[in-house]
């Protein structure tokens, strides 16, 4: 299988919506800057749950040889 390394699974618009919503609904001010901070912890917190989903993938047995 060969997969676009530019490919995303979520857009940035959609996540942009996400957390408009939650800022209307916490009454929050929305903040660029802010949703770009939020936007790079994202990127880290799926960097982590890859890698031990990858852990957990090569413990388990689950791939196909």
């Amino acid at each position: 299988m060969s997969m676009n390394k530019n490919s995303t699974i979520i857009k940035t618009d959609e996540i942009l919506d996400v957390y408009k919503e939650h800022c209307k609904a916490e009454k929050k001010k929305f903040s660029k800057k802010d949703f770009a901070e939020f936007l790079r912890f994202l990127e880290l917190d799926f960097y982590d749950w890859a890698k031990e989903n990858l852990r957990q993938f090569f413990l388990g047995g689950e791939r196909e040889d």
